[in-house]
């Protein structure tokens, strides 16, 4: 029997959490949300495979390339409340147990360093050797695509 490590199998999403992310599909999303599916978006037409709403394991996160094992969150201003921090800590690490890594950003990143987050993939996407950095600059801060 060949037997492979924990990482290597994909999680089973529990009907509860596939349910919970169609629903969270259908709904509005925030603005950090839309704001970063637009970056997604455009590195899926370079070769990502991002989606909405994934559910991994119990847990549904904002995005997920899983070929690549690697979930994003965008959080806003009640993810730094204690019991939502704790949960939050509690889901990334389900999801590094299972072989993923978690990429989170907060709300005012995504709008106020929209590069330093196209960058930040970018890296995590040629690290798992899907998407080149090639439009990364030296300076992260701008507010615009370099291509």
């Amino acid at each position: 029997m060949n037997k492979t490590a924990r990482h290597d199998r994909k999680p089973r999403a529990t009907p509860a959490a596939l349910q919970r992310a169609v629903r969270l599909r259908h709904d509005e999303a925030s603005a950090g949300e839309r704001r970063l599916w637009t970056l997604l978006r455009a590195l899926n037409r370079e070769g990502a495979g991002f989606r909405r709403e994934a559910a991994v394991g119990r847990y549904v996160y904002d995005f997920a390339w899983l070929s690549a094992r690697l979930l994003v969150e965008v959080d806003g201003g009640v993810h730094r409340l204690p019991g939502i921090a704790e949960r939050d800590a509690r889901k990334a690490l389900a999801a590094t147990m299972a072989g993923y890594r978690v990429l989170r950003f907060s709300t005012d990143e995504v709008f106020s360093k929209p590069l330093s987050v196209e960058c930040a993939l970018r890296k995590a996407g040629a690290m798992a050797d899907r998407v080149p950095r090639a439009g990364c600059t030296r300076n992260p801060d701008q507010h615009r695509w370099k291509k």
